[in-house]
């Protein structure tokens, strides 16, 4: 072998796993998942022979002592979220149980690596595996479609890869393979190699094998593949075979340098990895063949550039077959040949059948889940059913041991290196290298500068956001002790924008672990459904106050994107003004009312609010305004230039009408006016704008000043929507929903006021938020150096 482990392994050829979900038996997720393996669970179920009989096995072969009734079962693997995937009835009816159980576990899979679902990376690739079912002979004449293979496509799981592709929009490769029980580490290692090849900049990687109805067994034979008592004994003396469990595991696979730069939770690094196939070199089809397992673990080796004296765990194949586990331990001591005669036992073997049997399709992305949790968490967990070796197992002078027991790697130890096997009935091999993570997601803020901050939450159904709450409220309280305002910080960064934005709708904002923990349990569901094209926004820019309540002051402070504005428009102003316009934006000194600027830092205040809520994916469409507002609404919709308008307002109040501001306001009648880009209602306006012949500034400001007694309830009165949300923008800005009736009268509803104490901005955020308005959550936080974390993810509701 050639000489191995490089410092600098080239980064462009390791992946990042930075996302995982599993359905495995006793576990729903990987919360569940590294709960059972952590304290030696066993999760096979074993069924009586009034359960073996209701599923149709004949009570004479249930009672035979060759039959066994075990198997490791899923917890409702036919319910399907069919409004959250958007199904019909027809389609829903075609849609086998793999399949279902697959595309739910990708949604929680890409919501665990901070992905919104529904606004996924166009350039990702899917490569999967998945078991076969029949179809039923009432399914079989559901509709004609059948006849011409449509809707029987939809069944089958040979196009499961393609399914995936349909429903979260994706634009690369889409393969399913086909490996026996190799076939889920395949398509991981096919993906990986997608991802290197710049194919996709994100790859959906699993298996999945469920069959219908759960509750069977099997009949035992000696020396064959399946157990004799229900457990699966993996490299032990009583060991004698496996036993058959159904089970679904996916992975997100990201370019490591590409998960580093957008600061993803990154589970372990895919290192190295290779697969071949053992071809005749072996006694017959079926067997295992060492030379092949032997050349495929050292290539993953050598293209990990790793030495075997480094790896410290192996998850096995461990399928516990009286021929299976001797030569799988005999092909690892000849990959460790350097290490043949050494006692000392550093490198731990374990096997996750023996927690959950053998998922099949699903058993290598189910090893993968493992060890990538045994990284992250720095630990080893036990292999169950071991008390004395297999007498065809020589581990004596080789560094190997099988792990017993839960141990912790020492805190000193910064490299861990783990391989994972998988080997296929046929004889296609696979081993993967996975490294813990080391590398830093960069500089951060510990501390948000933001005071408060803003969690939301959503679903497709009530049921589904009610589990939802209690789910994250659990989450919250069991990672109590980890938890600092840099996470809480952070799971607000990945519940904003990891998550899509559902009908059901609501929020929590906190300035503590506490205030979380008391939103929380004090959260109400939204009961009225979000319908975001009914809902239309209107700006209402409002008119000079005669105190200025410094509005500016904490969003400058905090919001980078609204303080750009802000300075945007002082930078037009000369120095004096500067500081007088300062001085009234953020009560540097005592105002001089006389003196002070305040109609233009109001002007600047409304110009630069409404911006930065633009930005934030609040674009309304109809403008309205009073007074001074006039002008910024004139800017803000394109009809104006900032720099004119800065330059008028700074030479006088246009309505404090005298005969300077008369004669200051005259210089300014060759201002240049374009028609508008958002539709502006200005004095008695009907938003009709000759394209031939635009309005001139003249004409402008006799129609706001001959008009400006005209209410903007007037004004909205001309408007033809059913409904909408009126935002005052302004010192005293608020927000109204307003709801037009029948008879023409304005229904109002609730009234946010102040903005100046940072608590007041979220909760204006939430509240557009749960009428429909997809807040852009990333521009949010565009200024903050978050990083992604692992969080509940979705509850589906049942179909």
């Amino acid at each position: 072998m050639t000489k191995l482990g490089k410092k600098n392994h080239d980064m462009d050829n390791q992946i990042a796993i930075i996302g995982m979900a599993c359905k495995f038996p006793g576990a729903n997720d990987i919360h569940e998942f590294w709960d059972i393996l952590k304290n030696g669970k066993e999760t096979i179920s074993h069924f009586t022979v009034e359960q073996l009989k209701a599923n149709g096995v004949p009570e004479k072969l249930s009672e035979s002592s060759n039959y066994i009734g075990s198997r490791g079962i899923l917890d409702e693997p036919s319910s399907f979220d069919s409004q959250l995937f958007n199904f019909s009835t027809t389609d829903l009816g075609c849609l086998n149980t793999p399949a279902r159980t697959f595309l739910q576990i990708t949604w929680q899979a890409l919501e665990d690596a901070g992905i919104s679902p529904r606004a996924c990376c166009k350039s990702t690739s899917v490569f999967v595996g998945a078991n076969d079912t029949t179809l039923s002979t009432s399914q079989q004449f559901l509709s004609p479609m059948m006849s011409m293979g449509g809707i029987k496509e939809l069944h089958y799981s040979k196009s499961l890869a393609t399914l995936i592709a349909y429903h979260f929009g994706l634009q690369g490769t889409a393969v399913n393979l086909h490996t026996a029980c190799s076939t889920s580490l395949v398509a991981l290692i096919n993906a990986c190699q997608n991802l290197i090849l710049d194919n996709c900049d994100l790859a959906i990687a699993g298996g999945v094998s469920i069959d219908m109805p759960q509750e069977l067994g099997y009949l035992y034979e000696e020396g064959g593949f399946f157990s004799s008592d229900g457990h699966c004994r993996a490299f032990d003396a009583k060991a004698s075979g496996a036993v058959i469990s159904n089970g679904a595991g996916v992975v997100i696979l990201k370019r490591l340098k590409n998960a580093i730069q957008d600061r993803d939770n990154i589970y372990a690094v895919i290192r190295g990895y290779s697969m071949n196939n053992d071809g005749n070199q072996k006694p017959g089809f079926f067997a295992p063949g060492i030379n092949g397992q032997f050349h495929c673990i050292r290539k993953a080796w050598e293209n990990a550039e790793i030495e075997p004296s480094m790896i410290d765990y192996i998850e096995a194949h461990g399928a516990a077959t009286l021929i299976g586990d001797p030569i799988e331990i005999f092909a690892l001591k000849k990959a460790f040949q350097k290490q043949h005669n050494s006692n000392r036992k550093k490198c731990g073997i374990g096997s996750v059948k023996t927690n959950i049997g053998h998922t099949t399709l699903a058993s290598g992305v189910a090893g993968i889940i493992k060890t990538a949790l045994i990284l992250k968490k720095r630990a080893i967990v036990p292999s169950l059913h071991f008390e004395v070796l297999n007498p065809n197992i020589i581990i004596k002078n080789s560094p190997f041991y099988i792990t017993t027991k839960y141990k912790e790697f020492p805190k000193r130890k910064k490299d861990i290196f783990a391989g994972i096997s998988n080997f296929g009935l046929g004889g296609t091999n696979a081993h993967m290298v996975l490294k813990n993570n080391r590398f830093d997601r960069g500089e951060y803020s510990r501390v948000s500068n933001r005071k408060y901050q803003i969690l939301t939450l959503s679903a497709m159904s009530e049921e589904s956001l009610i589990k939802l709450i209690k789910k994250y409220l659990n989450f919250y309280f069991q990672e109590k002790l980890s938890l600092s305002k840099l996470s809480l910080a952070d799971s607000c960064f990945t519940a904003n924008c990891g998550r899509s934005s559902l009908k059901y709708r609501t929020y929590m904002i906190f300035n503590s672990y506490q205030t979380l923990i008391e939103q929380f349990i004090k959260a109400e569901v939204a009961r009225s459904y979000c319908n975001v094209e009914k809902v239309k926004i209107i700006f209402m820019f409002s008119d000079q106050r005669d105190t200025f309540q410094c509005m500016a002051k904490n969003l400058y402070k905090n919001e980078p994107l609204f303080a750009k504005f802000i300075d945007e428009c002082l930078n037009k102003l000369t120095l004096k003004n500067q500081l007088k316009v300062k001085n009234s934006l953020f009560k540097i000194n005592k105002i001089d009312n006389k003196n002070s600027l305040v109609h233009l830092s109001c002007f600047v205040f409304e110009y630069s609010l409404a911006k930065y809520l633009s930005i934030l994916g609040v674009v309304p469409d109809v403008v309205i305004a009073k007074g001074l507002g006039e002008f910024v609404a004139a800017v803000f919709t394109g009809m104006m230039e900032l720099d004119d308008i800065i330059s008028l307002l700074e030479t006088a109040n246009p309505f404090l009408i005298d005969n300077k501001s008369k004669k200051n306001v005259s210089k300014f009648k060759k201002i240049s006016v374009k028609n508008p880009s958002i539709p502006y209602l200005f004095g008695n306006n009907e938003n009709e704008f000759d394209k031939n012949n635009p309005l001139s500034f003249d004409s402008w400001f006799s129609q706001i000043c001959h008009h400006n007694k005209i209410s903007n309830n007037e004004k909205i009165a001309k408007l033809a929507f059913e409904n909408f949300l009126i935002l005052e923008i302004g010192p005293d800005c608020s927000w109204q929903f307003i709801e037009k009736q029948q008879n023409c009268v304005i229904k109002r509803h609730d009234i946010l006021n102040n903005l100046s104490d940072g608590f007041s901005f979220v909760n204006l955020l939430g509240h557009l938020w749960c009428y429909g308005i997809n807040i852009n959550w990333t521009d949010y936080y565009r200024h903050e150096n978050r990083n992604k974390i692992s969080l509940p993810t979705y509850c589906f509701s049942n179909s």
